[in-house]
């Protein structure tokens, strides 16, 4: 019989021994249970041995997208039914705390200057009309009920004035210069909306010459100084990391802190995690992809990647103790390359199985090695 049969012979009856022993796992058993193997069971099997190295708590790179939080972010409305005339900035421009973003012209306008013209000369007519009557009353002329009367219609008309003056504010009128006009001119007919902030032109969702209804966004300008970063994780890493933990620059400086994790996993089973810039840490550009670093975690052991299995939701590793393999549960920390990073009851001085581990985990688990199942890592 040549070399490469009997080689083939000997895994065969090791792995039906391994499977006999009276110490395999059941179907029904939740963990995988400890497995002796003799010397030539072990060579048979090709077992690889590979032993924990310290790690110390590092960092890995990800990509991020900077964006605006929402609360930083104000969109900018036409309070009128009107003509857009003019866009007076584009998309992306930096723009100052009451710079004109557009001008809409509509009749509503003159005809809230009207209302509000008539409202300041009643309020005025009815001012001097309660002054007039007090003077009667003390002349003993008319009785107080007519003075009393006056007063009321002098507050009822200052109440009117008032509800004009806010209808201007809204509008983004000045109520002293419509004031300083000269009688007869003609009502202005335009409307200047300006930004409530500094910060950068993100949408302009209009353009000039379209008729826009009272209401209709305009524009939306997003505050820079105080910018956040939306990184996109795998679920299993963002569930390790903690809100409040730094984020750093490719350099390894903080430039801020990560925010709560999202409850929600996407398709692809990763979250967007939300992380808040420090106020000029960084001049990065609205909507522009950066890597940023962030800590894997606490201190562990390195581990070949070949040397953990998963079974169920647990993740393991076998470790020679007394003769036995013994399954040792771990938690899953960081990759590396062909390493992987985890914390458990291991140290440096134990021995992982590393080589062939996908046939080991059928014999711990009493189930034969699954067709076509590789641990992670692994080499067929």
């Amino acid at each position: 019989m040549s070399s490469r049969r009997l080689a083939a012979a000997a895994l065969t009856a090791a792995m039906l021994a391994l499977s006999s022993t009276p110490s395999r796992v059941t179907a029904a058993d939740d963990a995988p249970r400890p497995i002796r193997l003799t010397d030539a069971q072990r060579k048979a099997l090709g077992v690889e041995w590979a032993t924990p190295e310290p790690a110390e708590a590092g960092s890995r790179t990800w990509p991020a997208t900077v964006v605006a939080p929402p609360s930083e972010a104000q969109w900018i409305a036409t309070p009128v039914t009107g003509l857009l005339a003019a866009l007076k900035v584009e998309a992306n421009q930096r723009v100052s705390a009451g710079q004109p973003l557009a001008i809409v012209q509509s009749p509503e306008v003159a005809q809230a200057i009207a209302d509000w013209r008539k409202a300041r000369s009643r309020s005025l007519l009815a001012q001097r009309e309660a002054v007039r009557q007090r003077a009667l009353v003390d002349e003993g002329v008319v009785a107080p009920a007519r003075a009393r009367q006056a007063d009321a219609e002098a507050e009822q008309t200052r109440a009117d004035l008032d509800a004009e003056r806010a209808h201007l504010r809204l509008f983004g009128l000045d109520e002293r210069a419509l004031g300083a006009l000269p009688a007869g001119a003609a009502m202005p007919m335009e409307l200047t909306l300006r930004a409530p902030v500094s910060g950068v032109v993100a949408e302009l969702p209009v353009a000039a010459g379209q008729r826009l209804e009272a209401g209709a966004a305009v524009a939306r300008v997003v505050r820079t100084d105080r910018l956040a970063l939306e990184i996109r994780l795998p679920a299993a890493e963002a569930l390790r990391l903690r809100a409040g933990s730094p984020v750093r620059d490719t350099s390894g400086r903080q430039i801020g802190t990560l925010g709560p994790a999202p409850g929600a996993v996407s398709m692809a089973q990763t979250v967007d995690v939300r992380a808040r810039l420090a106020a000029g840490a960084m001049p990065w550009l609205l909507g522009q992809s950066v890597e940023v670093r962030l800590d894997t975690g606490r201190s562990g052991w390195r581990v070949p990647r070949s040397a953990v299995f998963r079974l169920g939701e647990a993740h393991w590793v076998l470790v020679e103790r007394g003769g036995s393999l013994v399954p040792v549960e771990i938690e899953l920390q960081a990759g590396e390359g062909e390493s992987q990073v985890v914390r458990g009851p291991l140290d440096a001085k134990a021995r992982v199985a590393a080589g062939n581990v996908a046939a080991l985990k059928g014999a711990v688990t009493g189930l034969g090695a699954p067709a076509g199942e590789t641990a992670p890592g692994s080499r067929p």
